[in-house]
Order: structure tokens, then sequence, then C-alpha cells
């Protein structure tokens, strides 16, 4: 597991895992001031994880465009 992983958790205020649906925008700010969540999140863009859906609670996220919108806000120089 990535060390920045509960880090980033903690800075967040956010649990990845379970997962219990999106941050909201307070915590996506949060995590966005975070290096532990940054880093975490360029290890998660370089995965180059699939496109694909998930649904939770009756809704639908695309893993892929979620990355990214998450990559476009929080590392905008990426």
């Amino acid at each position: 597991m990535d060390p920045n992983y509960g880090t980033c958790q903690k800075d967040g205020k956010y649990t990845f895992y379970p997962f219990k649906g999106m941050p909201n925008e307070q915590q996506l700010k949060d995590m966005c001031a975070s290096k532990a969540c940054q880093a975490l999140l360029k290890r998660i863009a370089a995965a180059n994880l699939p496109d694909c859906d998930i649904e939770y609670d009756g809704k639908t996220y695309n893993v892929k465009n979620t990355v990214n919108e998450y990559v476009q806000r929080c590392l905008p120089h990426a």
C-alpha cells in the first residue's frame, strides 16, 4: 500500500475504503492541499486506471473520469 494513503485520508477527513460516496467540497479542498494526497493522486493517475463505471447508492461513477477530474483540480500542472 502507498505510504501516503493513511496520511491522505487523515488530511482530507475522507475514507477511501470502504467506499461510501465521493468526497464533499471541503474534503476535496483539504485533499488538494495535502502533499500526501497529491503524491497519492500522482501515483493513481500514473496507474492508468480502466475506463469503467462503479455504482454506489444508486449513482454511477466513472473511475477514469473521476481520477482525471481530481488531477485537473488538484494537480493543474501535472
